[in-house]
C-alpha cells in the first residue's frame, strides 16, 4: 500500500486486486500516464488506502477474498459517490456484475482479458467525468461567493452591482456549460451500454441505433412530450442490454431456429435488462419499456402477457421499430426481409401483435420518407474520411472491421464528427467507407 499524499495536478487512481500480476499489468499500461497510482491487494486495504488519500477513480477485480468487488466497489460509493468506480470481471461473473451495477452503481464493467486500448479510453472518460464534477463544485462555491458578494455590493455603489452583475451572469453560464457536459457524458455512458450488445455478433451491430432513431421518429409523430420521447428513445438503445447475459450460439441464430430451451433462455433478456437499471431512479420508465418491448397487443407476448393498452406506450411503440430492423437483419427468420416486406408484415399482424394505429402512423410516416429520397436524392455514394463535407449524410450505418458501429444511417455530418473520424482511423489502423446519400442539389 503506498502512503503518499496525492500530488497537485494529477489525478489518483486505485488499483485493487489480490494477484500481483494484474494490478502490476495496469501499472504498466498506465506508466505514460499522467496519472497517481495507488495499490491494493484486497477490500479492506483499499476502503483504508480512500479514506488517507483523494482518489479519483478506482479500478477493482470481482473476484477477491474476504470481500468480493461488488461488495468493495458499493462500499466506495457509500462512503464518496463520486468516485469513479470500474470492475473487472469475467463473463461467468454476471449475476455479481449485476449487483456491482446496481448496488454500487459503477460506471463500466469491463471483462478480462482487456483491451489495453479500450481500458485506456475507459479511464480517460472517467478522469473526465470526475474532473467535470469537480468543476462544477467549483464552480457552484465560486457562485455561491460571488451571491454573497453581491448582496454587500447592494448596500455600496450602483456601478459596483452592476458589474458583480456581470460577472455572476458569466460565472452561472460557465456552471450550466459544466451541467451541459455531464449530460452528454450520461448519454455517452447510455451509448456505451448500448453498444455491449452490438460487440457480441453481426446480426446486432448497428441494431439497437437504427430502432433509437426510428423510435424517435414514431414518438414525435405520435406527439409524445420531450420525457415521454428521450424514455422511448433511451430504452431503444438499452433494450437488448439484457442479451449480454446469452450465448454467443443463442445470440447467432435466427429466432425461429432457437430450440425451446434456448428460446426459453433468450426471452429472459427483456427482465434481465429492466434488472440492470434497477438502482438508477431517473431510468425507471425506461426500464419498464425495456421489460414490455415483447409483449404482444393480443396478449401473446413476455414476459407478463399484457395485451392492449395495459402494455406502456413506449413498450409498443418500441416493439414495431425493433421487429421492423430485426426482419431485415434475419434475427427473426431465416428470411432476410426487404424493407417493403417489412412494413407489409408489421400491416399483416398489426391488431395481434403491433398496436394497429402505431402501425398505421410508421407505414405512412415510411412511404412519405421513400418519396422525399426519391425526390431529394439521385445516387448512393462511397467516400474516404478526406472526401467527406459537413452537412453530408449517412446511408448506410458506418461499422468498424470488428462490427462496432460509429455512426448511424441518416446522421448529418459537421467538420468536428469528420476530425473524429479522421483520427479514429489512425487509432484504429483502418480505412473507412463512408457511404452517403448525394443531393440532386450541389454541395
Amino acid at each position: 500500500m503506498s502512503t503518499d499524499q496525492v500530488e497537485d495536478n494529477k489525478s489518483a487512481i486505485l488499483l485493487v486486486d489480490d494477484e500481483p500480476n494484474i494490478t502490476s499489468a495496469l501499472k504498466r499500461l498506465l506508466r505514460k500516464s499522467n496519472y497517481q497510482i495507488f495499490v491494493a491487494s484486497g477490500g479492506e486495504q483499499g476502503l483504508e488506502i480512500i479514506s488517507e488519500n483523494n482518489i479519483d477513480l478506482v479500478i477493482s477485480d470481482m473476484r477477491m477474498p474476504n470481500m468480493d468487488g461488488a461488495e468493495f466497489l458499493s462500499r466506495v460509493k457509500k462512503y464518496d459517490d463520486r468516485i469513479i468506480r470500474i470492475l473487472l470481471t469475467g463473463y461467468s461473473d454476471m449475476s455479481s456484475t449485476i449487483s456491482a451495477i446496481n448496488d454500487a452503481e459503477i460506471f463500466r464493467y469491463i471483462s478480462k482479458p482487456w483491451n489495453d486500448e479500450d481500458i485506456q479510453v475507459t479511464i480517460k472518460r472517467g478522469i473526465e467525468l470526475r474532473n467535470l464534477e469537480k468543476e462544477k463544485k467549483r464552480l457552484e462555491k465560486l457562485t455561491q461567493k460571488q451571491n454573497k458578494e453581491l448582496l454587500a455590493l447592494n448596500r455600496d455603489l450602483e456601478s459596483k452591482v452592476e458589474f458583480r452583475t456581470k460577472k455572476l451572469k458569466t460565472m452561472m453560464e460557465e456552471l450550466q456549460v459544466s451541467n451541459d457536459e455531464i449530460k452528454k457524458n450520461y448519454l455517452y455512458i447510455i451509448k456505451t451500454f448500448s453498444s455491449l450488445t452490438d460487440m457480441r455478433g453481426s446480426q446486432l451491430a448497428g441494431h439497437s441505433r437504427r430502432v433509437a432513431d426510428n423510435a424517435r421518429k414514431l414518438a414525435k409523430l405520435m406527439a409524445m412530450d420531450d420525457q415521454e420521447t428521450q424514455d422511448v428513445f433511451f430504452g431503444s438503445l438499452l433494450h437488448d442490454i439484457g442479451k449480454i447475459g446469452l450465448s454467443d450460439e443463442v445470440l447467432s441464430k435466427p429466432e425461429s431456429l432457437l430450440s425451446k430451451l434456448e428460446l426459453e433462455t433468450m426471452k429472459k433478456h427483456s427482465v434481465w435488462g429492466e434488472g440492470l437499471l434497477l438502482g438508477m431512479d431517473k431510468l425507471q420508465n425506461v426500464a419498464k419499456i425495456i421489460r414490455h418491448h415483447h409483449e404482444r397487443y393480443d396478449g401473446s407476448g413476455y414476459p407478463d402477457q399484457l395485451k392492449g393498452d395495459e402494455i406502456p406506450l413506449g413498450a409498443r411503440l418500441l416493439a414495431i421499430v425493433n421487429d421492423f430492423d430485426r426482419l431485415q437483419s434475419g434475427s427473426l427468420s431465416q428470411k432476410k426481409y426487404t424493407i417493403e416486406e417489412s412494413v407489409n408484415y408489421l400491416k399483416k399482424y398489426k391488431n395481434k401483435y403491433y398496436d394497429p394505429d402505431l402501425v398505421n402512423k410508421f407505414a405512412a410516416q415510411f412511404k412519405k420518407e421513400k418519396s422525399e429520397t426519391k425526390t431529394n436524392y439521385k445516387a448512393k455514394k462511397g467516400l474516404f474520411t478526406y472526401q467527406l463535407k459537413p452537412g453530408m449524410v449517412l446511408s448506410r450505418d458506418l461499422l468498424t472491421k470488428d462490427r462496432m458501429m460509429l455512426l448511424a444511417k441518416g446522421h448529418v455530418l459537421d467538420e468536428n464528427v469528420i476530425n473524429r473520424l479522421i483520427h479514429h482511423e489512425k487509432t484504429l489502423k483502418e480505412i473507412f467507407t463512408v457511404h452517403i446519400r448525394i443531393a440532386l442539389t450541389k454541395y
